[in-house]
C-alpha cells in the first residue's frame, strides 16, 4: 500500500534544516566584510563601514545558531573567517583617523615652533637696532629679549612644558655686531634644545629628544629657518660670525 504521508527530505532523521541558512549568513557575512574592507582601502568609508558593521553581526547570529546546533549546522569555519573581517573593516577607520590626525597636529606644533623661533629672531633683530646693531650677549639673552613680547614664544608645542625656553643661542654671536655677520643665511642665531632659560652653546647643545618627527629645528641670523633630520646638515652651517 502507498504511503499517502512520505516524509519529505529536509524532515528525515538527521537531515540539517537550517544549515542552507547558516550557509547564506556565514557567506553574507563574509562578502560584506570584504566588501566593507576594500571599501575603506577605497576611502570610501561611510557606506562601506554600515555593510561591514552589518556583515559582524550576521557573522555573531551565524555563529551563535551554528553553535547551538551541536553539530547538525555547518561553515562554523567560514562564519569566523567574515566576522573577523568584517571586525577588521570596521576597526581600521579609527586608527586611519586618529593617525591623520596625529600627523596634522604634530605638523601643526612644527610650524607653531617655527614661527616662535621666527619671532625671537625678530626681536633680536630688534635689539641690535636699539644698542648701536649689537645682538645681545649669550648669557642673558632670554633676558634682554622679553620685553618684546609673551614668554609663550620662547617656547616650543612639543617641548617640555616645565622648561621655561626650549631654544639656545649660538654662543659665538654673543654681543656681535649684527651687519658684521659675513653669512646671515648660513650662521645660525639660534637652534632647539632641551629646555632651560639663557641657554647658549653650540651644536653640542642640540634638542637630545628630536619633537618634530626626529627633526630638529634652526633658525638663521637672516630670520629664515630650517628642519632637518640629519645632524650631517650642520657641516654645512655656520656658527662664527
Amino acid at each position: 500500500m502507498k504511503d499517502e504521508n512520505p516524509i519529505a527530505p529536509s524532515d528525515k532523521p538527521g537531515t540539517p534544516v537550517m544549515a542552507s541558512k547558516a550557509s547564506c549568513l556565514a557567506k553574507a557575512s563574509l562578502i560584506l566584510g570584504i566588501f566593507g574592507l576594500l571599501g575603506i582601502l577605497g576611502l570610501a568609508a561611510p557606506i562601506f563601514v554600515l555593510g561591514a558593521f552589518i556583515g559582524l553581526i550576521l557573522g555573531i547570529v551565524s555563529v551563535a545558531r551554528i553553535i547551538r546546533s551541536r553539530g547538525t549546522l555547518g561553515g562554523l569555519g567560514l562564519t569566523w573567517v567574515g566576522t573577523v573581517v568584517s571586525a577588521t573593516a570596521l576597526v581600521i577607520p579609527p586608527y586611519l583617523i586618529l593617525s591623520a590626525q596625529s600627523t596634522l597636529n604634530e605638523k601643526a606644533q612644527a610650524v607653531q615652533c617655527f614661527n616662535h623661533m621666527k619671532q625671537v629672531a625678530a626681536w633680536t633683530r630688534q635689539y641690535a637696532e636699539e644698542n648701536h646693531g649689537r645682538l645681545p650677549t649669550a648669557g642673558n639673552w632670554c633676558d634682554a629679549l622679553q620685553k618684546y613680547g609673551a614668554k609663550d614664544v620662547f617656547l616650543c608645542p612639543s617641548g617640555d612644558a616645565t622648561k621655561p625656553c626650549h631654544y639656545a643661542f649660538n654662543a659665538k654671536l654673543s654681543g656681535a655686531e649684527l651687519g658684521g655677520v659675513r653669512f646671515p643665511a648660513e650662521t645660525v642665531l639660534f637652534f632647539e634644545t632641551d629646555g632651560g632659560w639663557n641657554v647658549n652653546g653650540g651644536p653640542e647643545l642640540l634638542v637630545k629628544h628630536r619633537r618634530h618627527r626626529k627633526a630638529f629645528g634652526l633658525v638663521f641670523v637672516s630670520g629664515e629657518c630650517a628642519l632637518k633630520l640629519d645632524e650631517s646638515f650642520l657641516q654645512n652651517t655656520r656658527w662664527e660670525p
